[in-house]
């Protein structure tokens, strides 16, 4: 019989206080760890911990085989969560899981040990998300799935990015991609040469358009591994000679100004 435990990513500012909370949203990867059996869901980023009922147990199953033998697969989405008990902190929260949406599953969690096939599995699944995105706030969404291969610094550049208001302007357009470098992905890519350097790595990533490979990268990935855990630290634009991270911490447009 399946132990049920979720383990969630909150921020403080989402940090249940009392049982009559209302619902609401996180961002989070749900997974049975094998051996122990535990079932959890870890909102990205936190360390809180909830359990659970088994109705909701059996309700998140239902969008990836979480009982899958040997391997581990993970469940990367939004889950609508409701507290039924008060927080206590360092303590498992029992709560109902009432919606998932934008599910995506990584077949084998954690990711691979070699660079290649950590990067590989990226571009498996990621391109095709980004093609599906119809706007701004589609593409959040599909960044926000892999924010745990994130550092959390470049995930907070991408949020503030994402969160600024008038007159202050994002950096990043609207229909930009800024994970593969274009307003248009293409259906498939392709990691180039791996290079290391102290402790870092970086990979060229070609976009892949009716069989032929670009003829010059379109992004590189800089990254890095710490533990079983790789962790994306920036992607630069070898055409526009920038980069992801140096966009991110130019000055707002027409921040500050008067209209």
């Amino acid at each position: 019989m399946r132990t049920i435990l979720l383990c969630l990513v909150l921020s403080p500012a989402l940090v249940p206080l009392t049982s009559a909370q209302a619902c609401f949203q996180i961002h989070g990867r749900a997974m049975e760890y094998r051996g122990d059996g535990f079932f959890a869901i870890w909102h990205i980023g936190t360390h809180h911990i909830f359990s659970p009922d088994a109705d909701s147990a059996d309700f998140v199953c239902k969008y990836f085989d979480c009982e899958s033998g040997d391997r581990q697969p993970a469940l990367f989405a939004e889950f609508t969560i409701c507290p039924t008990e008060p927080f206590v902190k360092g303590a498992a929260q029992m709560v109902k899981v009432t919606a998932v949406s934008h599910p995506f599953v990584v077949p084998d969690w954690p990711p691979q040990a070699s660079p290649r096939e950590f990067l590989n599995d990226f571009l498996a699944w990621y391109p095709r998300h980004a093609r599906s995105s119809s706007s701004r706030t589609d593409w959040q969404k599909t960044t926000w799935l892999i924010h745990w291969d994130m550092t959390g610094h470049l995930a907070e550049l991408l949020e503030a990015d994402a969160a600024v208001e008038p007159p202050c302007k994002s950096v990043l357009p609207p229909e930009f991609d800024p994970l593969l470098n274009s307003t248009q992905p293409a259906e498939h890519y392709e990691t180039g040469s791996i290079e290391q350097r102290n402790g870092r790595y970086r990979a060229e990533i070609y976009r892949v358009t009716d069989g032929k490979r670009s003829d010059a990268p379109d992004v590189i990935a800089d990254f890095a591994k710490q533990g079983y855990r790789w962790f994306f630290l920036n992607f630069e634009y070898p055409i526009s000679r920038t980069d992801l991270v140096a966009m991110l911490k130019a000055p707002k447009s027409a921040c500050g100004r008067s209209r």
